[in-house]
């Protein structure tokens, strides 16, 4: 499976007709909710919310080990979709965290996420530690 990072704004814009998967990152209380436009073949569409963070602050939830096997749940239940995209406001540290664990999970070896992006420690650590066997 390809997996592909993204920010808000070219998520918003992509515009494919290859069939594919998308996980939604956003801060909790976002009101700009970003969507598939009609026109892709999304065929499954997972939304999370937490804050980039990675060391905890009182009143700004980061991200669960709840969500991160939320993730794993919906990576495993792909079957055989090509692409799966990925992301988050800036496209720079919580999707691309996301995709290193998956890509960890899926070759052994995460190395390209780390080396184009600033994966976020505390996604990354959270779906590491619960990564499927």
């Amino acid at each position: 499976m390809k997996v592909i990072v993204m920010n808000r704004h070219q998520s918003e814009r992509w515009v494919t007709k290859e069939s594919h998967a998308m996980i939604s990152i956003s801060s909790p209380g976002d009101r700009s909710e970003v969507l598939p436009l009609p026109v892709n073949r999304c065929l499954k569409f997972l939304r999370l919310a937490f804050y980039d963070l990675d060391r905890r602050i009182h009143g700004y939830p980061r991200m669960t080990r709840r969500q991160a096997r939320q993730i794993w749940r919906f990576v495993q239940a792909l079957n055989g979709i090509p692409i799966l995209v990925i992301h988050c406001d800036a496209g720079v540290s919580r999707s691309p965290a996301v995709a290193a664990a998956i890509t960890k999970w899926q070759t052994g070896d995460d190395t390209e996420w780390f080396k184009r992006f600033y994966p976020n420690r505390w996604v990354y650590r959270q779906l590491i530690e619960t990564m499927p066997t």
